[in-house]
């Protein structure tokens, strides 16, 4: 690897950090979904699983049965990410994005 690689690298690395925080909570979460998406499409069950982790410890139990519902989906996605089941996984957290977005159109 060179050492242009290896800057090229940590600018990219530099410029995602700065991105993450500039987001609103709400922006984050629709980026979570995001990179969950992806990581289903690359069939990387690491990196949904982080983000699925990430997605359950953002929930406020304040709101105790929205979040519980959201922590029981996110919770079976991991269990079926853990299977290979990604394809169904994509389709979950598409339905999720979608009414992530269509709910906080307004907010940012």
């Amino acid at each position: 690897m060179t050492t242009a690689t290896l800057n090229y690298g940590n600018q990219v690395a530099s410029y995602q950090r700065q991105e993450v925080i500039t987001l609103s909570p709400g922006q984050l979460i629709e980026k979570l979904y995001s990179i969950g998406i992806k990581g289903c499409y690359e069939k990387d069950s690491s990196k949904v699983s982080r983000v699925l982790t990430e997605l359950i410890s953002s929930l406020d139990f304040t709101y105790k049965e929205i979040a519980l519902g959201f922590y029981r989906i996110y919770e079976y996605c991991l269990r079926i990410v853990k299977a290979g089941k990604f394809e169904e996984v994509i389709g979950i957290l598409k339905e999720l994005e979608g009414a992530w977005k269509e709910a906080t159109k307004d907010l940012y």
